[in-house]
């Protein structure tokens, strides 16, 4: 799965994410070289149980050992931060190449002072947030 056919999946889901990192500053015109997707998602448990389904159906797996449902609970999240520097949940689809999706889970910006800074990208049929 591409990059941009994982943003396709976020979009048609209507999840609230902003694209950030190396694809963000692509999108804006920056000759920038990058092999994932960097999102910030609204950490609300709609959203992220928006994103678990969108992630299940595109057959998409954490790159850890752990369950793609671990993502819902935020005491885990944050007991990961603190023990082992968990910045991003990393999930990634079946096949070899697949590009990885790098949840942000402790974004230094929050997640609205992203989203009201984002600008609306036009990649084809897709609007981005980036």
């Amino acid at each position: 799965m591409g990059m941009f056919n994982i943003i396709k999946i976020l979009a048609d889901a209507n999840i609230e994410y902003v694209v950030v990192g190396g694809l963000a500053v692509a999108l804006h015109g920056y000759q920038r070289v990058t092999m994932d997707v960097d999102v910030v998602v609204a950490m609300n448990r709609e959203n992220v149980q928006k994103l678990i389904a969108c992630a299940k159906a595109a057959d998409m797996r954490p790159v850890i050992p752990v369950s793609i449902d671990s993502l819902a609970q935020p005491e885990l999240i944050e007991q990961w931060h603190n023990e082992k520097g968990m910045l991003a949940f990393g999930l990634r689809g079946t096949e070899t190449m697949a590009t990885v999706m790098d949840v942000l889970v402790k974004s230094v910006v929050p997640f609205s002072d992203l989203l009201r800074d984002a600008t609306i990208v036009e990649v084809g049929v897709l609007n981005l947030s980036a």
